[in-house]
């Protein structure tokens, strides 16, 4: 508690506070939660999550819970929760909590898409400042040429990342990635 006190001030939600301390005590009492109104950024939906939280991710910024319906483990956001509900339901699917690593690039998942990126200074040194956990998948040859070499189990953090970048990073392996920010680029259409 002590830690997140510390790291309350940083947070959007004015809820952050109440929620934490809900999802503390549904933890360690082991009971589901219902994550209410919960945005998903990925199917742009707002619904109902039934979930069992097991821990918190080192910023205190999201939870990683077991999510009941699907039976996977995902991270949730704090800031996208629109209320939790404490359940009396008891945890009944210990066996799938698996540990789920936050991606460089702020997504989670369970996917691996290779990706080799080859990125001009100021690229490089975006990416080590806004990810510095990318950092060891960076290199540089002839003290001038920067790459990044890595896997990441989602597409849309590196994607943003890069489309914010025009002309400063090239792709030259990861085919999903390529496709991927195609499609962004279609979608496209600011007049």
């Amino acid at each position: 508690l002590s830690e997140y006190s510390k790291r309350e001030n940083h947070n959007i939600n004015d809820n952050s506070g109440i929620f934490f301390k809900l999802i503390s005590h549904a933890i360690k009492d082991q009971n589901q939660v219902i994550l209410r109104d919960y945005y998903s950024m990925s199917s742009d939906s707002v619904t109902d999550r039934l979930v069992e939280p097991v821990a918190f991710n080192k910023n205190f910024d999201s939870i990683y819970a077991l999510e009941v319906e699907t039976k996977e483990m995902k991270m949730f956001k704090i800031e996208r929760i629109g209320e939790v509900l404490l359940t009396s339901k008891v945890f009944r699917y210990q066996s799938l909590h698996q540990p789920l690593e936050q991606g460089l690039f702020g997504f989670s998942g369970k996917s691996q898409f290779t990706v080799h990126l080859k990125l001009t200074k100021k690229a490089y040194q975006l990416m080590i400042e806004e990810f510095p956990d990318a950092k060891p998948f960076t290199y540089t040859k002839n003290r001038n040429q920067y790459f990044f070499e890595g896997k990441v189990p989602q597409l849309p953090g590196l994607a943003r990342f890069i489309l914010g970048l025009p002309g400063e990073i090239k792709v030259v392996e990861g085919e999903e990635l390529k496709m991927y920010l195609e499609e962004q680029l279609e979608k496209a259409k600011f007049f």
